[in-house]
């Protein structure tokens, strides 16, 4: 039912969004974070996440794995909060940011216009896997993100920023 309510929302919202401005998605950005940060054991993997975040599993997986970015946000995370619910509000936050980031994008470069703003939402969120995941898959969609934005800087013949973005 939830995920009925944001579709619902998340179209009808940018359906009457003026410009594409980051400002513009805050609504947007806190219902996402609350969804996908608010998830309570979903997936067979948050489990496990909250063992690495108390420290019950070893961490350094992810830095045999050469997942250094994961490896030392959850160093940084688990030494400044508690609970371990914090893992995946600020993941699914700076996953959403990314999103939106990459929907400024293409607008910029007018793969996407204003005016069908809400159907891209729509597909995003009625046909898309990457809204409805469990934690492996919040991990590698910043890889996709990520890897989206940077072809659009090679699209703007800008290589040292699309270079900078596969990088992180």
């Amino acid at each position: 039912m939830v995920y009925i309510l944001n579709l619902i929302f998340t179209v009808g919202y940018s359906f009457f969004v003026k410009k594409i401005k980051i400002l513009y998605f805050i609504p947007i950005l806190s219902v996402w974070i609350i969804i996908l940060g608010g998830q309570y054991e979903v997936g067979t993997d948050y489990n496990n996440y909250l063992k690495f975040f108390y420290g019950i599993r070893d961490i350094r997986l992810f830095f045999l794995q050469k997942e250094y970015i994961f490896y030392y946000f959850m160093k940084i995370i688990s030494n400044i909060f508690s609970n371990g619910q914090v893992l995946f509000v600020l993941i699914s936050g700076v996953e959403s940011f990314i999103f939106i980031i990459f929907i400024k994008k293409c607008e910029q470069l007018k793969f996407l216009k204003k005016e069908n703003l809400f159907i891209f939402m729509f597909l995003y969120l009625g046909y898309g896997t990457l809204f409805y995941n469990q934690m492996n898959t919040l991990r590698q969609s910043f890889n996709v993100y990520l890897f989206s934005i940077s072809v659009l800087y090679i699209l703007q013949k800008k290589i040292k920023f699309s270079f900078l973005v596969n990088i992180i």
